[in-house]
């Protein structure tokens, strides 16, 4: 992915990647993240730290989500993926990925509003 020249827009915020901004994901509270790649209407990537939200999206705890978006005949398909889980702590991987299955819903949630005005 390439570095944008311009902000990426997600809900009320502008991000760039080497930013780190705290996104509110609702009931599932606020999470510090960085941006570590965005090419507008193409493709999104961030760093999350799953078992800390507070902590450093870099440390131990750290999983990279990638969206990518693919244009096609009938709309926009997104390609969504999360890796990094294998490489917590065994106790945290099962509960660290059943709460991110549940904030993929709310995420893809933003995508699709923030899609619906494009």
């Amino acid at each position: 992915m390439e570095r944008a020249q311009t902000p990426v827009s997600l809900g009320n915020t502008q991000t760039l990647p080497g930013q780190t901004p705290v996104w509110d994901f609702g009931p599932f509270g606020q999470w510090r993240v960085r941006i570590v790649a965005a090419e507008p209407s193409v493709a999104f990537a961030y760093r999350r730290n799953v078992i800390d939200p507070a902590g450093d999206p870099f440390g131990e705890g750290s999983t990279l989500v990638e969206f990518r978006l693919e244009e096609t005949g009938g709309g926009t398909v997104v390609h969504h993926s999360e890796t990094g889980f294998l490489a917590l702590p065994p106790e945290a991987v099962e509960p660290t990925y059943r709460t991110s299955e549940q904030i993929w819903a709310v995420i893809l949630g933003i995508l699709e509003g923030h899609l619906a005005k494009a």
